[in-house]
């Protein structure tokens, strides 16, 4: 896990990471930018790193912890039982954290949530940043959990009246 300047979070856990894209918001992403500037791992390759699932038991004090701001929880290259051992984790092994988990690929979070709602210590996010993907938003709303935020960030345009009921947060950046 590592300490992170982000405002909204004080610890990122990375267990997977790498993406590819799927919007616009995409574009901008600084997972994209400090991949290829530092050359760490080619930012489009998936990369699964099971030994770090256990991460949040070193830090004993309760922090908001950002799950996999390097890469997304829900990417379809990232297996259900992955994801399920991470959630074991918030679960089990560190419950005194806050998780703030955020996807672009809401629809994939939805379905896992309706066999395995998230506690109330574990945030469902996505990102909405123009008003083609509205329904990310909406679809949301259907996540079984009981804090749900979105995430502006970029604001490629004005969203005009994005209906934001049942959403708790919202980032905009």
């Amino acid at each position: 896990m590592n300490k992170t300047s982000i405002s909204w979070c004080d610890w990122t856990w990375n267990w997977a990471t790498g993406c590819t894209k799927v919007g616009p918001g995409c574009l901008n992403c600084y997972m994209f930018r400090i991949y290829e500037r530092y050359g760490h791992q080619n930012p489009n390759k998936v990369i699964l790193h099971p030994e770090r699932l256990r991460e949040p038991q070193n830090v004993t004090s309760p922090r908001k912890i950002f799950v996999n701001d390097m890469g997304d929880t829900f990417h379809t290259l990232v297996p259900t039982n992955l994801i399920e051992q991470a959630f074991w984790t918030m679960e089990e092994i560190a419950p005194w954290h806050t998780y703030q988990v955020l996807t672009k690929r809401i629809n994939r979070m939805r379905r896992f949530s309706q066999g395995h709602p998230f506690l109330e210590h574990i945030w469902a996010g996505t990102s909405v940043e123009t008003r083609k993907f509205w329904a990310r938003a909406e679809m949301l709303k259907e996540v079984d959990a009981q804090v749900r935020f979105v995430s502006c960030e970029p604001l490629l345009e004005d969203l005009g009246d994005l209906d934001l009921s049942g959403i708790d947060w919202v980032i905009v950046g």
